[in-house]
């Protein structure tokens, strides 16, 4: 079994900030200036969504198109 780089560590503690919404300012620190947390909560949802399979009751919610 191959040893995670750093890299992988990395991405995966990204990930788990972001699972656990440690990770919304870390997001609103890259969004335009005057953006709300609730703003970077729901692009953290969107984003989440956009990989999912398709769900039409989320998706005209979020409004992803697919």
């Amino acid at each position: 079994m191959r040893r995670p780089s750093e890299a992988d560590m990395s991405f995966e503690t990204f990930v788990r900030m972001l699972r656990s919404q440690r990770g919304l300012r870390l997001m609103l620190a890259g969004m335009k200036p005057g953006s709300t947390l609730d703003e970077a909560r729901f692009l953290q949802r969107r984003l989440k969504q956009s990989a999912r399979k398709p769900c039409r009751f989320l998706d005209e919610e979020l409004g992803i198109r697919r």
